[in-house]
């Protein structure tokens, strides 16, 4: 588990596989990743990950949220 400053932790997966980033999985990281920065630093984490077997449904976004207590 990763640690945080809040009581929870927001990791936002962004699928890094071919044909997600073929569909724009880049760019939905970058804003993601923006939008966290501007509203949850600390409390949340953008993160690529690989292929989640959903090529047909992305770019393909899977969010974790986990406690500190």
């Amino acid at each position: 588990m990763r640690e945080c400053s809040g009581e929870f932790l927001t990791e936002l997966w962004v699928c890094g596989g071919r044909l997600c980033t073929g569909n724009g999985a880049d760019r939905i990281a970058q804003v993601c990743a923006q939008i966290v920065a501007a509203r949850a630093a600390g409390r949340a984490v953008v993160l690529r990950g690989g292929c989640y077997g959903l090529c047909e449904m992305g770019p393909n976004v899977v969010v974790r949220r986990w406690s500190s207590v």
